[in-house]
């Protein structure tokens, strides 16, 4: 999201040298101010549930977290930064703070909301992109003009490789961290981990979001071709992944943080 707003700026512009790192000025102020926002609301909600009472209202408190986490979305857009960026690091700082500090509730709820929530707009994504794959009629022409087998054969090839060489490197560079910075080699990311890291997450509900904002006369070609490359991913990779954790023997439905006690409690 933060890289299209960068992009947008420059469209209609004459290309030029001092363009690429005025670009990459406004990327990094944009995810530096919408990540310090993001923060910055994760610990106010922290140290207000930390010095109130809020725990003897599991009710409210739940109410309130979700507040905080909408609430940081849309200020950060209103101040023309990254929601989504802010949106993020405002889970993070509420999981590593606030969550400790929650009553046992709240915790409880807040995890169950929220895995049902994403849980559902999972859903809706499906929804979204089988109805605008195989029933979106563009104004003027055949659907099928739309489609550019090449450009979707280089663009599922290149998505697959940033996928590779992102995931690879940076797993290394944490695992070099970890060994010689902090000497915690039981921290390392296995190579088995790498490879799924690699092997999932390839499903482009935010390029689906970005491309349906695209405007020109290529815009349709573009969605189109997101919305493919989006299926072909899930069917090449979301379809084989419970086969890949067999092969990689990586254990799957393990409880989180020994949690063990019964919903009853």
């Amino acid at each position: 999201m933060t890289s299209c707003r960068t992009l947008s700026q420059f469209h209609g512009t004459e290309f030029k040298l001092a363009s690429i790192f005025h670009g990459i000025g406004i990327f990094l102020f944009s995810f530096s101010a919408s990540m310090a926002l993001g923060i910055a609301f994760g610990l106010f909600m922290s140290l207000t549930l930390k010095h109130s009472y809020l725990a003897q209202f599991p009710k409210i408190e739940s109410c309130l977290v979700a507040l905080c986490a909408y609430t940081c979305y849309f200020f950060s857009n209103g101040l023309s930064m990254s929601g989504i960026v802010s949106l993020l690091f405002c889970g993070i700082t509420l999981k590593h703070y606030a969550y400790h500090i929650m009553s046992r509730r709240t915790q409880r709820s807040s995890k169950y909301i929220f895995a049902t929530l994403a849980q559902l707009t999972e859903n809706f994504i499906f929804i979204y992109l089988g109805l605008s794959l195989f029933t979106s009629s563009p104004t003027g022409g055949k659907v099928t003009s739309y489609f550019k087998p090449l450009f979707i054969i280089i663009s599922t090839v290149s998505v697959v490789f940033v996928r590779y060489a992102s995931v690879f490197p940076l797993s290394e560079a944490i695992n070099l961290f970890q060994r010689h910075v902090r000497g915690q080699r039981q921290d390392e990311i296995p190579y088995s981990y790498q490879m799924m890291l690699f092997w999932a997450g390839l499903r482009g509900a935010v390029g689906v979001a970005l491309a349906a904002g695209f405007q020109g006369e290529n815009a349709q070609i573009l969605r189109t071709t997101v919305l493919v490359v989006v299926v072909l991913t899930v069917v090449m990779f979301g379809g084989t992944t419970a086969r890949m954790l067999e092969v990689l023997n990586i254990r799957t439905g393990v409880e989180e943080d020994g949690n063990v006690s019964s919903d009853e409690e």
